[in-house]
């Protein structure tokens, strides 16, 4: 469908052949190979003393899990960096290795930070790491039917990693060695901002790119506060302003009758985005880019909130570090007494009291499927501007009032050991000793599918 409503995006500026990435001399038709993918970085770093190219880890399948270090003045390492007082920011790409928007974008921006050095300001109070493929096995997976509704590229990898384990529900848990040595460099790091970059499944309109981040009461206050007044009041501003129409992230009610309204998201710990504000109380960032806009479309959309996002950080570093310092102090100084009326809420739920939002979309029209005899939608090319039903009020649907401790029975060896990949300070009874103690049980507890690996309740 075509992207009216848009203004025409930019390409970067000042490109010399040579560096163009392997999405833009493809015009966009391809996205490069593993192989293609840590040539071009690698060719970063030989030629800007800005770009350092590391392994942080292996995949089950034995390949590097790439990550690139962008900074100036030399710090490149997790302790010059947090001594330098500038902002860290990682941004991830690929962890479904069939939405490769986030990688194609990423290569070039930082391109255009060190080697055009169009974008070289980007790096002043900022340093940037990125990770061009997180689910290494599954992008080397590729085929043009692994995302059937997605419109380009032409080939494309599996959104599981080796193991058909869904890395992006993996977080808590810990299962994968991506996600064991993606914890490993979160604790060496410890980034202030996240940003992790998909392309939806979801519903069609005219929006190319959607985004999403936590603001409820799941999350520290401070935390929230800041991601409201940078994400919604300035980054997304910008990024409109550059050629895209967005909109916060959104799921339909009912997928066979649009009039019915819409969902904002809600993430839990499973998923990055929601691992990272809940657990380490940094704000993080879901750019997700819609399937059926063209690739260009989408990495160009993925560029601008990128670049727009490293502006704002650069422009006040400091807003961002206080937040993030005032929720760690907020949970250290919890933790430091037991107060049976401080809850802390373990899910939110949406409510049933819905705003309006005007939605930009397409005509449609309801028909029986002679497949199903259910009732389908089908999307037309007319635009439609239709106010809908807008469902973001949530509140706390299970809250706990954290106890001092966690007592763990030592035969537990798997739980101690994900808990110590966390970076969860653990201490060891030396002497035998009898508690009397209070425990959680599950209830109504469901298996997942089995790209999760794991059960809810």
């Amino acid at each position: 469908m075509s992207l009216e409503n848009l203004h025409a995006q930019k390409e970067s500026p000042s490109v010399p052949v040579e560096w163009q990435t392997h999405a833009e001399k493809t015009n966009y038709r391809e996205t490069p190979t593993y192989v293609e993918t840590i040539a071009y970085s690698r060719k970063l770093e030989e030629a800007s003393k800005w770009i350092r190219l590391i392994e942080f880890g292996k995949s089950g399948e034995g390949r590097s899990l790439p990550l690139i270090v962008a900074a100036k003045d030399e710090t490149l390492t997790p302790e010059a960096a947090r001594k330098s007082g500038k902002a860290i920011v990682l941004i991830q790409a690929c962890i479904h290795a069939g939405e490769t928007d986030g990688k194609d974008a990423g290569l070039a921006l930082l391109r255009d930070i060190a080697i055009t050095k169009t974008r070289e300001a980007l790096l002043n109070r900022v340093v940037v790491l990125f990770i061009p493929i997180y689910n290494t096995d599954g992008h080397e997976r590729r085929s043009p039917f692994n995302r059937i509704n997605q419109n380009g590229p032409a080939e494309m990898g599996w959104r599981a990693n080796a193991t058909n384990l869904n890395l992006n529900r993996d977080y808590l848990k810990a299962d994968a060695p991506e996600t064991r040595a993606w914890l490993k460099l979160w604790n060496e790091w410890q980034p202030d901002l996240f940003i992790d970059c998909h392309v939806t499944d979801g519903a069609d309109f005219r929006y190319n790119v959607t985004y999403q981040f936590e603001q409820h009461d799941n999350v520290s206050q401070a935390v929230a506060a800041w991601s409201r007044e940078a994400f919604e009041k300035r980054i997304m501003p910008a990024a409109e302003a550059a050629g895209n129409l967005i909109s916060p992230y959104m799921e339909f009610r009912d997928n066979r009758d649009p009039a019915k309204g819409i969902d904002s998201f809600i993430s839990s710990p499973r998923f990055a985005t929601g691992y990272v504000p809940l657990t380490r109380n940094r704000p993080a960032l879901l750019i997700e880019t819609h399937m059926i806009k063209d690739h260009r479309s989408r990495v160009r959309g993925t560029y601008d909130i990128l670049r727009s996002s490293l502006e704002e950080v650069n422009r006040d570093p400091q807003s961002l570090m206080r937040a993030v310092r005032l929720a760690d102090e907020q949970t250290l100084k919890s933790g430091q007494s037991y107060d049976a009326s401080r809850r802390i809420a373990l899910s939110v739920k949406l409510t049933d009291q819905p705003s309006q939002k005007l939605l930009k979309g397409w005509e449609f029209k309801r028909e029986l499927s002679p497949v199903s005899g259910a009732m389908r939608v089908e999307w037309g090319t007319k635009p439609l501007d239709m106010k809908v039903p807008y469902y973001t009020e949530a509140q706390p649907s299970v809250s706990v009032a954290p106890p001092l401790y966690y007592v763990i029975p030592q035969q537990w060896t798997e739980v101690v050991e994900v808990l110590a990949a966390h970076g969860v300070k653990l201490q060891r009874l030396k002497i035998p000793a009898e508690l009397e103690v209070e425990s959680y049980r599950f209830r109504d507890v469901k298996a997942d599918p089995s790209s999760r690996g794991s059960f809810s309740s």
